[in-house]
């Protein structure tokens, strides 16, 4: 079992102070896009697939799990990867009561300056343009609706208003995740928010559906046949189970008194049938977080938002009456 594992921020400089070596794990791009030496000073990173072994990435040493063997004194290991529960696997043989972990997003890094460096969560800082939009509306709390969540914290575009919002009275956070692989990362990370097992369709009659999970590529699992083909073919290993799905004005009303501030929604391949099938007149979101398929292409049920901004994969609608007063 792993010592101890970190829920909440800490800075690189307390992590410096605790620990006799810091050790990344995770080699490929979050690590190669999100690590540099001037943010803190990294013994090595390891590679689980040793592929990168011997190799030196943003001018950190590549090793194997086995080095993890070698420490006998107090060490951090640092997650730069979203298959946080296979690495967490992968330590537990090497752990002697010696190893402690944090996932990336929760170091905030301050440099030598004093200057705090932005924490960004959203692929495309879709988390910070969110923030703007609710700061410019003025809303003191915030309820939402997040369906497809993936990791909670990675890439999530809903975590910065947990962190900011999750203690103020009228918070309200309702996660719908279909991925049994991610339903223990979001309880242990997202606790003030409220889990629900299954996931969310359009105009739906079954109440399950075929899901098709891919342990290599979480990111990409989807109940889309297609889209799964289409990963498939590129050589990933694909696992099908039975999902229960509920239609998402259900959802609304089974959790909802009335319409939520923001609805998110990245379900790969699903997300313009949900909201093409959504009464938006009985749930009148503030904000609408949207990946699409052509995010320069105008959609029938944006005739009441203004696009408050589009980014590579996702358009952000904001509500028409409330942006008259931005």
């Amino acid at each position: 079992m792993i010592s101890m594992r970190y829920f909440s921020r800490i800075t690189n400089h307390e992590l410096k102070s605790k620990y006799s070596k810091v050790i990344g794990w995770g080699t490929g791009m979050l690590f190669r896009l999100h690590y540099r030496q001037d943010y803190f000073d990294m013994d090595y990173v390891i590679d689980g697939t040793e592929k990168n072994v011997g190799k030196t990435i943003n001018g950190v040493i590549v090793k194997g799990p086995d080095a993890l063997e070698l420490e006998s004194n107090k060490v951090l290991v640092v997650i730069y990867a979203i298959y946080e529960k296979e690495i967490l696997e992968q330590i537990k043989p090497f752990d002697h009561g010696q190893i402690d972990v944090i996932i990336y997003p929760l170091v905030d890094i301050i440099l030598k300056s004093g200057h705090v460096v932005p924490k960004i969560n959203g692929k495309s800082c879709e988390d910070l343009l969110v923030f703007s939009l609710i700061q410019q509306i003025a809303l003191k709390s915030v309820k939402f609706l997040e369906i497809g969540v993936c990791h909670p914290v990675f890439r999530n575009n809903s975590y910065l208003l947990n962190e900011l919002f999750s203690t103020m009275p009228d918070y309200k956070g309702v996660l719908v995740e279909a991925n049994p692989t991610c339903w223990d990362l979001i309880e242990d990370y997202r606790p003030q928010d409220k889990l629900l097992k299954m996931g969310a369709g359009g105009d739906i009659s079954s109440s399950s559906a075929k899901f098709y999970m891919f342990p290599n590529l979480l990111g990409h699992s989807t109940f889309s046949k297609s889209l799964a083909n289409e990963v498939i073919d590129r050589g990933y290993k694909c696992e099908e189970i039975n999902v229960e799905v509920e239609p998402i004005n259900k959802i609304l009303s089974e959790n909802f008194d009335e319409a939520p501030d923001i609805l998110f929604l990245d379900v790969e391949g699903l997300d313009i049938d949900i909201l093409q099938s959504c009464d938006l007149k009985r749930w009148p979101f503030k904000v609408i977080v949207f990946e699409a398929p052509d995010t320069d292409k105008e959609y029938d049920f944006m005739s009441n938002y203004y696009v408050y901004a589009r980014t590579v994969e996702n358009i952000i609608l904001a509500r028409k009456d409330i942006m008259l007063y931005i």
